[in-house]
């Protein structure tokens, strides 16, 4: 069972707010690189866009700004596509009753 899986199972889902339950804050963020090093940089930075709603509105070129600001991304349009692949897998991770709040680029 992956840590996206077992991470959601321990926490309580309410409607459009399961997302919001992965990345709480930066400390949070950091604890997940630290400790699940088998979640790749590119699925954390995916996951952090589609829990996020403020960078989800943003245009693709702010989102990756702000997340190259906290250190999840490199270059542009080679992390765009990196993160796009991630979201996807992440979109096939996450339980079920999740799937129909996420959004992503592609």
């Amino acid at each position: 069972m992956s840590f996206l899986r077992r991470w959601f199972a321990r926490k309580p889902a309410t409607p459009r707010t399961e997302l919001s339950l992965l990345v709480v804050d930066q400390q949070c963020l950091r604890a997940l690189f630290d400790e699940h090093r088998s979640l790749s940089d590119d699925e954390v930075a995916a996951a952090v866009l589609v829990q996020r709603p403020e960078l989800l509105a943003m245009e693709v070129q702010a989102s990756l700004l702000k997340l190259r600001q906290h250190g999840l991304v490199d270059r542009d349009e080679l992390a765009r596509h990196r993160i796009t692949k991630a979201a996807r897998r992440l979109r096939d991770i996450i339980p079920e009753r999740a799937t129909s709040n996420i959004m992503y680029y592609g």
